[in-house]
């Protein structure tokens, strides 16, 4: 399964691949090519924007927020400042 990022590049990369395809054939030619340009230019423009609707979950959030990690620690401390102080952390 691909994830966000790989088919946000293969959409780019059809679409300038069929831009090149385009160019290179006359007008009369690229018809269809052109129409299946719209195809995936409304497809990759949908995702783009439900791309940008996606952030991170409250939980994330609030771990970023309350990050009380220690010096060595690589891990973050989600205990509240108070509640580290109840434990003497």
């Amino acid at each position: 399964m691909l994830t966000k990022g790989a088919d946000q590049i293969s959409l780019k990369r059809a679409l300038d691949t069929i831009d090149v395809r385009i160019g290179l054939r006359p007008h009369a030619e690229s018809g269809s090519m052109r129409y299946w340009r719209g195809v995936i230019g409304k497809a990759h423009a949908n995702f783009q924007a439900k791309l940008l609707v996606c952030g991170p979950s409250p939980l994330m959030s609030k771990a970023l927020l309350v990050d009380g990690r220690t010096e060595d620690s690589e891990f973050p401390n989600l205990l509240l400042h108070a509640g580290r102080e109840l434990y003497g952390l």
